[in-house]
């Protein structure tokens, strides 16, 4: 080497050791020296940063199409979420603000414990943010917090990606941006304090991960804590399919495996469990004390469920196309649909020979166990805390498409090193699935523009994967990019069509209905306190909801 050569890689060397002691990652250190886009696209920053701007700014697209204030007279406010939810907000607003109790309210009813209601719909961080919309502005605080919870799901599925797969490129913002905008989020967003799960569940799996690798549990104990706090439903779903993923991933993962090393792990995970459920004890003992006395008081039981079978589970098909909303009411089918590109590259990791036979097989026993959930009504039951829901079916669904789509972005990761006739095979299964269901079962579908609209996106999402794994390698930024916002674009028209669906059924509330009834209670409230400041009660001859006295105190 020249004496010019030796210089210039002391230089380098100097440059890297530098940027490391300062915390500046890899990627940018590449960046430094080759200039490369793909190096610059690699930077964990930009990768995390897109994961939760993409998916926050498709919803306020959604929120734009379906014309919600203020874009339109329109609200997020339907059923449950109107004539409970934003009342509910409102109430914590007016506790934040010091005007009402955290525990008990003479604006419940004839007066009554309201910290196992707050555990249930409105104990999540996200919630906070309520401080700054009082009742008048609820509407758009609610979608705000739904926003920021969408980003965030985004933003917590990366960081799964990126520590369990060590990827960091632009395909983790595909993937992130379909598990955020996946068809449970549209189609619950209306449930927003069941989002908090959707949002923790990646990290919570994180941890388990960190358990496996025989590391701290730390992760998994205050994140599983901050889940089960947020709301105690979803977490309590979330803890069942803990257990599913940790005996999946223990049997999957190349360690070295004992009956003993997996008691041990076992354990661990279970102690750790343990102490978050006590650290979450002050929020979950109001909570259930409140359930027993309400859902779980002898009105339901997991033996009262009405038949065996649930037969809706057959239109389950229909959910691999675009925007096939059928109802929100205990008629409806699992909302598991992750996106076109996630349900073709499921089909190649199952094709993938270089993936392993055991992944392969304990994935499918997941999906059984899945399937049989949907499908048996006794065991859908346990996952609803043994009591059928009424309405809003199958609530666990999220777990099934977290799974779902971590499989297609491991099949996606994988692909490069097949050759290609899997991929086309893959392809070819998925398309063939597709067809079988408009030609055999088109009964199920709803709409015949989306279900088109869903073929074509196939054909170019097969296209730009062929570019992609057999194509030149500078192309490949600009294609995962292209995959990006068809990933977003076809998510977005999947929401806007989930909204129009529930507008059909459920009657949205309008912004200008809702400011002139606050205005209307509000005015009357603010006359009777300027005169009478003492203690008493006070009711309508009018009503909005049940439950509006708790917004106005």
């Amino acid at each position: 080497m020249t004496k010019d050569g030796k210089r210039s890689k002391r230089i380098k060397a100097k440059i890297y050791n530098k940027s490391k002691s300062k915390g500046v990652d890899n990627a940018v250190v590449l960046k430094m020296e080759s200039g490369g886009l793909s190096s610059v696209l690699a930077d964990k920053r930009i990768i995390y940063t897109a994961a939760f701007v993409l998916p926050f700014l498709c919803m306020l697209a959604i929120y734009a199409l379906f014309k919600v204030f203020p874009f339109g007279d329109n609200t997020v406010l339907v059923m449950d979420m109107d004539c409970q939810y934003a009342e509910f907000f409102s109430y914590l607003h007016r506790v934040l603000i010091g005007e009402d109790s955290l525990t008990y309210s003479f604006t419940k009813e004839m007066g009554g414990n309201v910290l196992g209601l707050l555990a249930y719909y409105a104990s999540s961080p996200f919630f906070l943010l309520a401080l700054f919309f009082p009742h008048e502005a609820m509407p758009e605080g609610i979608a705000l917090v739904t926003m920021l919870k969408i980003g965030a799901s985004g933003l917590t599925f990366a960081i799964y990606l990126k520590n369990v797969f060590k990827k960091c490129d632009l395909s983790v913002v595909i993937f992130s941006c379909a598990y955020a905008l996946m068809g449970y989020s549209m189609h619950y967003a209306m449930c927003v304090m069941w989002l908090d799960a959707v949002v923790w569940l990646p990290i919570i799996l994180l941890g388990v991960e960190r358990v496996l690798d025989g590391k701290s549990g730390w992760l998994f104990l205050i994140t599983y804590t901050i889940t089960m706090i947020s709301n105690y439903y979803t977490g309590y779903m979330s803890t069942i399919f803990i257990v599913i993923y940790f005996i999946y991933r223990y049997f999957v993962r190349d360690d070295k495996k004992s009956v003993r090393d997996f008691f041990i792990k076992a354990g661990k995970m279970l102690g750790f469990g343990a102490m978050g459920i006590l650290l979450s004890g002050f929020i979950l003992l109001p909570a259930f004390l409140d359930m027993f006395g309400g859902k779980l008081s002898g009105k339901t039981s997991l033996w009262m469920a009405e038949g065996f079978w649930s037969m809706n589970i057959f239109e389950i098909p229909r959910r691999l196309f675009i925007g096939q909303y059928d109802s929100i009411t205990n008629t409806g089918s699992p909302s598991v649909f992750c996106g076109m590109l996630c349900g073709i590259m499921t089909g190649v990791y199952f094709l993938n020979p270089k993936i392993k036979l055991k992944a392969k097989v304990a994935a499918i026993l997941v999906y059984v166990v899945m399937l049989v959930s949907f499908f048996i009504k006794r065991i859908d039951m346990a996952w609803h805390i043994f009591s059928y829901p009424n309405w809003f079916p199958y609530r666990y669904a999220y777990v099934f498409c977290f799974f779902s789509v971590t499989l297609a972005f491991c099949g996606f990761s994988k692909m490069r090193e097949a050759s290609k006739i899997w991929f086309f095979a893959g392809v070819g299964i998925y398309l063939a699935l597709l067809a079988a269901v408009y030609f055999f079962d088109d009964s199920v579908l709803k709409n015949e523009e989306l279900v088109a609209l869903s073929f074509i996106l196939v054909g170019v999402y097969i296209i730009a994967l062929i570019f992609l794994f057999f194509g030149a390698e500078k192309l490949k930024p600009f294609i995962c990019c292209a995959l990006i916002l068809l990933t977003c674009g076809e998510l977005v028209v999947n929401g806007y069509t989930d909204m129009v669906g529930l507008s059909k059924e459920h009657k949205y509330e309008l912004r200008s209905e809702y400011a002139r009834y606050d205005n209307r209670i509000g005015e009357a409230v603010d006359f009777v306190h300027e005169r009478d400041d003492g203690f008493y009660r006070m009711e309508k001859t009018f009503s909005r909801t049940d439950n509006d006295n708790m917004s106005f105190g």
